[in-house]
């Protein structure tokens, strides 16, 4: 959860003297939580799947939206902007873009502050404490010819946004931003962004003393700078997407054309159809397009564009909750399902729970991993394309390489370890396949020590009849690993070996491995036991 703390006065200003019946109502519109017995300590709870509305400004202008049905749109456009980017390992992605005027002076004062915030608290969570993205905000009227953005020389002196002056590399030692951020701190590269006077931010630790925003700012220059391509768009989506939900128009250089239309050309098709299937609600285009408006979701002719700052819509799903929501979850109305059968525990789950009591029958210990992670040690994964986050940006083909972390986690644990895992994972024709994994590591451990628990495992699973045939595979030791070939519906995951030491060291584990993955359904269909 991220909480958003204010006081009275902040929120009068912003949802008006009603203020507690106005958030209240529409926490349970949108579902988040709110404590406001203490009225110069008021705390505002926000689930992390909406960052957009990481402000009590952008609460205020999504709450204006539900109830006007209005949306505020700035537009994005393209402007000639002379900007020179050179290559840096560190933080290797980079964009910026300005504001227009922020229209007057008490707009001016709202924004800055809330903005700061917001970009402060959006670093935090979703930027990982800076570690995926950071955002740089100047005073656009302070910038001198050509912004240029790469490596820099830390013996430069600087003075940042409150006032400290000294070299760049004393800094990064001595400031509170360079202190709270020294893990990010990378001394063979340190990267800055530049104009014709000088750096004004050094990324992700503190930007410069002249081009500060300030209450009177009319204009914003906002950098982002990303370790990946993901963390630039969340950056960039939620940065922007801040100023455009409330009707302030932005510009980027136009050597961005192509990423800025990669990222405002997505549209989720939706119709009254679909939305009769998934939520039960006959709803004609009219009442679609009302209800979508006062979330601030536009639909036209079946589509509905992502909102920009909107990084939570992934597909159709996501558009019927926020309609669920528009439409009021009380209207939607509670059915029967009609069968015809008695059910019963499904084939899996049920192999599974016998599985399991066997392999703990064995002196194994049972672990959960996660289908999706971010892992590149193996080559085992599928990349997702449009992941929700990096730490969950792959998806697992086989059990070995979450096994093989989690004894590369637990390397400070007594040895020997024998852990076994029931999950799923994803075949090479896109088929989901549960199968359980074993794993043994310990200075005695070999191929033959597996193979006893193999024959073991099938025994108590009444199969009297496999093989094992040679296997090469780069993971195993040659003549010490095989596939598992049962009497009927054999697959690929069906396979045991040594895990090669190659691998070993890749995993940091200091001693041999022994592995063994089969799928559920061959032992399902192969077993004669109930």
């Amino acid at each position: 959860m991220v909480v958003i703390r204010s006081n009275r006065e902040a929120m009068e200003e912003y949802f008006g003297l009603d203020w507690k019946q106005n958030i209240y109502e529409f926490s349970r519109i949108i579902g988040f939580s709110f404590e406001p017995q203490l009225e110069d300590d008021i705390k505002i709870e926000l689930n992390p799947d909406r960052p957009d509305l990481y402000s009590i400004g952008s609460l205020s202008s999504c709450l204006q939206t539900y109830k006007s049905g209005k949306i505020r749109e700035g537009k994005i456009s393209l402007k000639k902007e002379n900007i020179s980017i050179h290559h840096a390992r560190t933080r290797p992605y980079f964009i910026i873009f300005e504001t227009e005027n922020l229209s007057s002076p008490n707009n001016q004062e709202t924004i800055y502050k809330d903005f700061l915030e917001y970009s402060d608290r959006v670093s935090e969570s979703v930027g990982k404490n800076r570690s995926k993205f950071a955002i740089g905000v100047h005073d656009l009227s302070a910038i001198r010819g050509e912004i240029a953005y790469g490596p820099i020389d830390i013996s430069e002196v600087i003075t940042t946004y409150d006032g400290m002056t000294g070299k760049i590399s004393e800094l990064l030692n001595k400031h509170e931003k360079g202190i709270r951020y020294q893990s990010l701190y990378n001394k063979d590269e340190v990267v800055g962004v530049s104009d014709k006077s000088g750096i004004i931010s050094v990324p992700p630790f503190f930007n410069t003393f002249r081009t500060r925003v300030t209450p009177n700012t009319g204009r914003m220059l906002v950098d982002i700078t990303a370790t990946s391509q993901q963390g630039l768009d969340l950056g960039f989506r939620l940065m922007a997407g801040y100023f455009v939900s409330k009707g302030v128009n932005i510009s980027l250089p136009e050597n961005y054309s192509r990423y800025l239309e990669n990222i405002i050309t997505k549209k989720i098709k939706i119709s009254p159809d679909y939305i009769k299937k998934i939520a039960g609600i006959d709803a004609e285009e009219d009442t679609i397009f009302k209800t979508l408006s006062k979330m601030g979701i536009r639909y036209n002719d079946g589509y509905c564009p992502i909102p920009i700052s909107r990084i939570d819509i992934m597909g159709e799903v996501d558009i019927i909750e926020d309609f669920i929501k528009g439409y009021g979850i009380e209207k939607v109305h509670e059915g029967v399902l009609k069968n015809n059968f008695i059910g019963k525990e499904n084939e899996i789950n049920h192999a599974s729970n016998a599985l399991r009591n066997i392999m703990i029958g064995m002196g194994f210990q049972e672990v959960k991993n996660f289908v999706l992670s971010d892992s590149s040690e193996l080559a085992q994964f599928y990349t997702i394309h449009n992941p929700k986050s990096s730490d969950f940006s792959k998806i697992r083909q086989d059990l070995l390489p979450s096994l093989m972390g989690t004894i590369e986690r637990n390397r400070a644990e007594p040895f020997p370890q024998t852990l076994f895992e029931i999950g799923d994972c994803i075949k090479e024709d896109g088929a989901q396949e549960t199968s359980i994994g074993c794993i043994m590591s310990g200075k005695s451990i070999s191929f033959d020590t597996i193979k006893g628990v193999l024959d073991a495992m099938l025994r108590a699973a009444n199969i009297t009849s496999f093989e094992i045939k040679p296997l090469n595979n780069d993971h195993f030791i040659n003549g010490r690993s095989g596939n598992i070939v049962l009497t009927q519906n054999n697959s690929s995951s069906n396979l045991i070996g040594e895990v090669h030491p190659l691998l070993l060291e890749k995993f940091k584990i200091p001693f041999p491995v022994s592995f063994m993955e089969l799928s559920l359904k061959s032992i399902l269909i192969n077993s004669n036991s109930d």
